[in-house]
């Protein structure tokens, strides 16, 4: 298996859960600009909580 199919394989199987998928994120970075729409789309998330840092809370 290529690496991207391998990729391809670990993007798809989020979609196949019927459980919450968290995606803790600490830092951001272009990496994750990339990734988690990606892992979003791959689980077709229909809702999505962002926990914010108090100093950004409205």
């Amino acid at each position: 298996m290529t690496a991207r199919q391998e990729a391809a394989a670990q993007m798809a199987a989020p979609a196949a859960r019927t459980r919450p998928y968290l995606i803790g994120v600490r830092h951001h970075s272009p990496a994750l600009a990339v990734a988690v729409p990606r892992l979003l789309d791959a689980v077709g998330a229909e809702v999505v909580r962002v926990e914010l840092p108090a100093d950004f809370q409205p």
